[in-house]
């Protein structure tokens, strides 16, 4: 075998006779069986049964039939595999939508929403299938515990996709489809046994107070984000720095956590002169704690699987493998639940692990490094393997994460070992909080300082900067394949990133060019963002309390984190003061006759009053004009006008928008666009969140933000 094999991390028996099958068998059904499911996932069957007839071909012509089989073997059963969950599970329990059904469950977990909602999770049977189902149960419902059942008479509704969040996607990816907001409790029936579950939910709420009562708020929430996944009292401007530097995986309990604790657990078992057999089957027990105490994700499971699956190799005399750990593991989790290939978890944790187990000790051995240099050139490919998943998926990804994890990783880790102290001694360790709490502060202090360097992150929105990016991973797979020579890589790197420079900038460059304007809001709400030059502008129009979150969900799509002007009324200040955060803010304008309190601050400026009175603000080329409820855009020829539906004046300008219901009024425009109304005129555009785009040479053009944001279009059936 040549050197370059080795590298590969694949070990396997000896290789046989006529074909390399029995070597690589486990790896080429398991990833054509990811293919064949993803396609049939992402409606893109025919295309698929395409290619494999011409890779059929291809085979067949070099005398690859072992190899050939496995292939289109696995691809077929990755194809019907989703054709029957989708069939089976997915539209049965989506059909459900608006009905009143008996349900009896048990209750595997409770939290509480506000001072007087609790939501609790309820483990049932529909459609012949157990799911889990979230219950949104009101103050009068008695409080419930985990492990009681209960009877329900529920109305079901689906979890539909909102702009804001990515709430319906996420569900979807743990095949969750339907929640009860309204239920009739018929009966209770308490557990008044022992619940393991419970017991350590309340371990972990015990250590959670433990923790909040000894360190200040931010740090407290940091160290219970790093420990447990919990990020519901984690700041959002500290959320937003430990992602933009490419650390904010430690905030989400992943394999590394896990690898930590069995290393933690290791250790101890050495420590008694444990045998290696013994080691294993005591690991079994803890990493089932472990995934009861934590916010478990796929990444922590599927870490749980390739580590029990390699430290098993050990006791039949056999090498760990990462490439077939990881395609057994990837195998197994899909078979069992085929709603995993659209989670976004799955994905990021699958690309993590092949860049970490795979690529990287590849491209290790190869370069012949060592010392710093192969710690760089590791980090280097952890990023650049993570890089496309997040891009296309999340929208945005960090460019400086190998920097960030060499200089910020370890006083987090440091601080998750103290973490894992007080964890495992019951509190007894307390005393050492202190100490993590100030490593969590170093932690945010640094994430914050890099991740406002200027090239500290990229944003992509652009359908042609995502197909650039598809492209050079598809590159550097084929040349990870081929087994190409480093210098390869290292010009593929160079190319890559003058191509996704030169994309990315062309599209940043039109995108200045043009007149952006963004109508959000729920129903028929409308709240304007404007963009053009360089310059942005917010307007809310309808004065939804809910508005400012579709702002922040726009500006974090599109990667902006400047507002030149932000104007709203006294009643939505305080939302927008929570909502944008981490944006900022210029200028705030309140256009009505609230009286604000004297040197308060909305989003970190005094604002402006402008009562009633009809305003006019100039940002370059961009104008602005506010009169009576009417907001008029001009930039250079072109114009954009938004009033209320029920306005009976009639405008002329080259795109109207008419906000509140359907119009009366019959405008001269070449666009009419009105958000959220059933009944509009013909040939005007109707919907909720829309961009409206005016191109330099007049052309006008509308896109729907709502489909696959955020996540390129990873959830088609959303």
């Amino acid at each position: 075998m040549r050197p370059d094999q080795k590298a590969q991390v694949v070990s396997a028996p000896t290789e046989t006779a006529g074909s390399r099958a029995c070597l690589f068998g486990a790896e080429c059904f398991a990833l054509s069986w990811i293919a064949g499911l993803l396609s049939a996932f992402l409606h893109i069957t025919l295309p698929a049964v395409c290619f494999e007839v011409i890779l059929g071909a291809v085979l067949l012509h070099r005398r690859r039939k072992p190899e050939l089989t496995l292939i289109l073997l696995g691809a077929s059963l990755g194809m019907l595999a989703w054709l029957r969950y989708d069939l089976t599970v997915r539209r049965p329990l989506c059909g459900l939508d608006g009905q009143t059904v008996p349900l009896t469950g048990e209750i595997t977990d409770t939290r509480i929403i506000d001072s007087d909602r609790a939501c609790y999770t309820l483990r049932t049977e529909l459609c012949g299938k157990r799911i889990s189902i979230d219950w949104y149960a009101d103050s009068r419902t008695p409080e419930l515990k985990t492990g009681d059942r209960v009877t329900l008479s529920a109305a079901l509704s689906r979890i539909e996709p909102d702009y804001r969040f990515h709430t319906a996607q996420y569900q979807a990816g743990q095949g969750r489809y339907l929640r009860i907001y309204s239920a009739e409790l018929i009966a209770v029936q308490a557990d008044t046994g022992f619940s393991l579950r419970r017991a350590v939910q309340n371990y972990r709420a015990r250590i959670t107070e433990t923790i909040r009562m000894r360190l200040p708020e931010a740090d407290a929430a940091l160290l219970c984000a790093m420990l447990f996944g919990d990020k519901t009292e984690l700041n959002p401007a500290d959320k937003q720095a430990l992602y933009r530097t490419g650390i904010g995986h430690i905030t989400a309990v992943s394999g590394l956590h896990l690898v930590f604790f069995c290393a933690v657990l290791t250790w101890l078992f050495r420590l008694l002169h444990v045998s290696r057999r013994g080691q294993f089957l005591l690991l079994l027990p803890a990493i089932g704690l472990f995934l009861l105490l934590v916010d478990a994700s796929f990444s922590v499971h599927r870490a749980a699987c390739m580590l029990l699956i390699t430290r098993s190799a050990a006791l039949f005399g056999r090498r760990g493998d990462a490439l077939r750990s990881l395609c057994i593991t990837v195998f197994l989790f899909t078979a069992l639940s085929p709603y995993v290939i659209g989670s976004v978890s799955f994905w990021l944790s699958v690309s993590g692990v092949f860049g970490i187990g795979i690529a990287a000790p590849y491209l290790v051995h190869r370069c012949g490094v060592k010392g710093g240099q192969h710690t760089a050139l590791s980090l280097i490919t952890v990023s650049a393997a993570v890089f496309p998943a997040s891009v296309l998926l999340c929208g945005e990804s960090s460019l400086i994460a190998p920097i960030c994890n060499v200089i910020i990783l370890p006083f987090s880790v440091a601080a998750l070992y103290l973490g894992f102290s007080v964890l495992l001694s019951g509190g007894l360790t307390a005393g050492l909080l202190p100490l993590g709490g100030l490593l969590c502060r170093i932690v945010r202090t640094l994430a914050d300082a890099f991740a406002r360097l200027p090239f500290s992150h990229i944003t992509v929105s652009s359908p042609a900067v995502r197909g650039a990016v598809l492209l050079c991973a598809g590159v550097f797979l084929l040349l990870l394949i081929l087994r190409a020579r480093p210098r390869a890589f290292g010009a593929a790197l160079l190319a890559s990133a003058v191509l996704l420079g030169t994309v990315n900038g062309i599209a940043k460059l039109r995108a200045a060019r043009e007149l952006r304007v963004a109508v959000l809001g729920r129903k028929q709400e409308a709240v304007l963002v404007i963009s053009s030059g360089g310059r942005t502008v917010a307007a809310d129009l309808s004065n939804d309390v809910k508005n400012p979150q579709f702002v922040r969900a726009y500006l974090s799509e599109y990667g902006i984190d400047r507002l030149d002007a932000l104007i709203c009324t006294g009643r939505t200040a305080a939302a927008y003061q929570k909502e944008l955060e981490t944006v900022d803010v210029s200028r705030v304008i309140l256009r009505d006759s609230t009286v604000w309190r004297e040197g308060g601050r909305v989003c970190g400026v005094i604002p402006e009053a402008a009562g009633d009175r009809a305003f006019r603000l100039q940002l370059g080329r961009l104008t602005l004009t506010v009169d009576d409820g009417v907001l008029r855009v001009d930039r250079g020829s072109a114009a954009v006008i938004a009033c209320r539906a029920k306005d009976e004046a009639m405008y002329e300008a080259d795109a109207v928008i008419r906000y509140g219901g359907a119009p009366e009024a019959e405008d001269r425009c070449r666009l009419l666009l009105v958000p959220g109304a059933g009944e509009v005129p013909p040939g005007a555009e109707t919907g909720r969140n829309q961009l409206l785009r005016i191109r330099p040479d007049g052309e006008i053009a509308v896109q729907s933000l709502e489909s696959g944001r955020g996540i390129g279009g990873l959830y088609p059936d959303s």
